[in-house]
């Protein structure tokens, strides 16, 4: 194969129903036990039925995503039975569901920036920058996460649901009847909008927090009693919180999310001449759970210990 060449892929139809396939900006339907050859042009992508995508690369390699394994590779002796031309770089069958070659998963996220600045996602290594009124699909590997503008990650599960921590609510779901009005292609199995802070789906934080103490209100200089409260985002992130009596205080909501650095001053500021006992209090949760170590050095070196 010289580059610039198409890849030629070839599909059997042995399901019981139309098998319909897009790619560049055509679209054909091939009728059950019939067959076709699809050169695709690189970069260019096969997409079958809506829910398999086939990225052929230069380097002889395809990428599969098959939500629901109905893709069969045929090589071999059924090659020839399966009237597969020698032309043809690969060659697959369409089978009932559950009957295909079971395939690596991932996670297909789609997230549109409707925000007034630059959207920073972070996945695997990889860190992209999307423009406002710019969108991108995201595919991501079981066990994995895509972190956005460091506020806000999408953990993805193999049975494709998804965690969503969202510390400010800047992110909004996409139903299936705003898909057209956002162009979500067919193989996302999320599709989030990211809008200004405060504008997005309410209550989708599921942060983990973490009791530390109590100042007391019998301390002249304070008028009530409350909670110091951390949780661990990610690693290298934490949140702190207070909170009170108070009926209207949302005790989901990180007053911040930052480095270690970062909420050991402000956690040490808030403790109000409690700092032995937040200390303590840190320590056990510390040897609970080894990811509060950083947040526990630097509450010490804040306090000079």
């Amino acid at each position: 194969m010289n580059k610039g060449d198409p890849m030629n892929i070839h599909l059997s139809n042995l399901s019981a129903s139309d098998m319909v396939v897009r790619h560049a900006d055509n679209t054909e339907t091939v009728k059950p036990d019939a067959d076709r050859l699809f050169a695709v042009s690189l970069p260019g992508k096969l997409t079958i039925n809506d829910t398999i995508v086939l990225v052929p690369s230069p380097d002889q390699e395809i990428t599969v995503t098959d939500r629901r394994d109905e893709l069969s590779g045929i090589g071999g002796e059924f090659l020839e039975i399966y009237h597969v031309p020698e032309h043809a770089d690969f060659a697959f069958a369409l089978v009932p569901p559950g009957e295909g070659d079971p395939s690596p998963r991932a996670a297909h996220i789609y997230i549109t920036n409707l925000s007034a600045t630059d959207m920073v996602v972070r996945h695997a290594d990889n860190t992209e920058t999307v423009k406002p009124d710019a969108d991108r699909l995201f595919a991501v590997s079981f066990p994995g996460k895509l972190t956005v503008n460091d506020t806000i990650v999408l953990v993805p599960s193999p049975d494709l649901e998804v965690e969503v921590t969202d510390a400010r609510d800047e992110l909004s779901r996409i139903g299936p009847e705003l898909n057209e009005v956002y162009k979500v292609p067919g193989e996302a199995d999320f599709a989030f909008a990211l809008v200004p802070p405060g504008v997005g789906d309410p209550g989708r934080t599921n942060i983990p927090w973490e009791y530390l103490l109590s100042p007391s209100k019998d301390q002249p200089c304070l008028s009530e009693t409350w909670d110091i409260n951390v949780a661990w985002i990610e690693e290298g992130r934490f949140g702190w919180q207070i909170t009170t009596s108070d009926p209207d205080e949302d005790d989901d909501l990180p007053i911040d999310t930052g480095s270690a650095d970062w909420i050991a001053d402000y956690i040490v500021e808030n403790a109000m001449g409690f700092e032995s006992e937040l200390m303590e209090s840190l320590a056990e949760l510390a040897k609970r759970d080894a990811r509060f170590l950083p947040l526990l050095a630097a509450t010490k070196a804040r306090m000079g210990d």
